[in-house]
């Protein structure tokens, strides 16, 4: 339930004990600005141990090797955000967040009366094992589940998060997956939707009301957008040969302070999710966004050119740039040092590659815990060198 600062969750799970020991201890993950009234194990209230982010359950605890276990949390609270990111060192966490003499403030979640984001990063849900450990890197251990989410707001909001979106009535949502995730999110805010589905999936964009700064830019290629999502899609998973399994992939808008990380033991950062990649605000700091000024810049650049680009190619060609962001995995960034400014190349937050793999795909390894990272490199140097093929051709 959206309880306007708070949330309020009831979250029932089936564990499975797939080892080949006893577990004599329960480990589980959850933010702890969210107050646990009450722990079930098999319908039977049981103690806990609450250590930061941890929930540690011991207590006459003897799971067997492939036995099955009921767990229910109830809680309610905010999300301490101090808790995110916590392999992140200060200086990098201190950083300014923007171009130029932009400085935005970071954001991890968001819980007020009007809108709401929670991402994985901010533990909003409970999972099983640590969050991070900084002694062993055999500690990320994405794990495939089926989930089903259940969603109460105030009436004429929106609820946005993996799946088939029911709509029971005014504020209130049920999201039903066709497969198992690695992770959810869950956004609520004034939102509307532009979709078209073709191939039986849904592609949409997800925006805040009166947030459409695009829409009425393309009369030309209105009709081209859909065939050139796809086919840049399509080319995306050629170039990777991989699938693309989900039914849906949107875009959504997200408030401009989220900010992401880059990690050394996974390429995915929290801009894109299963199903979603978040753009900010208006598509703040995507310069490629800047739909009508790249247009006029366009026109200066081609003066005096032999050719004459029609109405129709310039939007194609700016619409072209933009979709570039999402398959590109390193932008260029500039950044000042003593009054001069030089260009980084720096991890790009809306690469899609885990959309394809990561959030797919997992290779896990107690004696080799970077198989699955030796694995994406592989594949995306294969993808890479696929590009540079295509491009010398032409």
């Amino acid at each position: 339930n959206h309880l306007g600062k708070e949330i309020g969750v009831n979250s029932s799970m089936e564990l499975q004990n797939n080892t080949s020991k006893t577990l004599s201890k329960l480990i589980f993950s959850l933010n702890d600005g969210l107050k646990i009234s009450s722990l079930k194990l098999n319908g039977n209230t049981v103690s806990f141990l609450r250590e930061k982010q941890l929930v540690i359950v011991s207590d006459n605890i003897e799971i067997q090797p492939e036995e099955k276990l009921n767990v229910e949390f109830s809680y309610s609270g905010k999300i301490n955000e101090a808790l995110c990111y916590l392999d992140i060192d200060e200086e990098t966490m201190m950083a300014k967040y923007g171009k130029f003499v932009i400085n935005v403030d970071k954001r991890f979640a968001f819980i007020t009366p009007k809108y709401l984001l929670l991402s994985p990063e901010s533990n909003w849900y409970p999972k099983t094992g640590v969050t991070y450990s900084s002694t062993d890197v055999s500690w990320h251990h994405p794990q495939f589940i089926n989930f089903n989410l259940d969603v109460k707001t105030t009436a004429g909001l929106k609820a946005i998060s993996q799946g088939k979106i029911i709509e029971i009535a005014a504020g209130e949502f049920k999201f039903e997956n066709e497969n198992p995730l690695t992770q959810i999110t869950l956004a609520i805010g004034d939102y509307e939707q532009k979709m078209f589905e073709k191939d039986s999936t849904e592609y949409g964009v997800w925006y805040l009301k009166d947030h459409d700064f695009f829409s009425e830019l393309f009369p030309e290629s209105k009709d081209t957008i859909p065939s050139i999502i796809t086919e840049r899609f399509d080319d995306f998973k050629r170039a990777l040969n991989l699938e693309y399994d989900f039914k849906r992939l949107s875009m959504v808008e997200v408030p401009a302070q989220f900010k992401s990380f880059e990690r050394t033991w996974t390429s995915s950062q929290e801009l894109v999710q299963p199903e979603q990649v978040f753009i900010p605000e208006k598509a703040f700091l995507i310069g490629e966004a800047d739909f009508k000024n790249r247009m006029k810049r366009n026109d200066r650049h081609r003066r005096g050119d032999s050719g004459e680009m029609t109405p129709k190619d310039k939007e194609l060609r700016v619409l072209g740039d933009f979709f570039r962001n999402f398959v590109q995995e390193q932008n260029r960034d500039y950044q000042q040092n003593r009054g001069n400014w030089t260009a980084v190349q720096v991890g790009n937050p809306f690469y899609i590659f885990p959309l394809l793999y990561n959030f797919q795909n997992n290779i896990q390894s107690d004696r080799w815990p970077i198989t699955n990272r030796v694995f994406e490199a592989y594949l995306k140097n294969q993808s890479a060198d696929m590009r540079s093929m295509f491009m010398s051709s032409m």
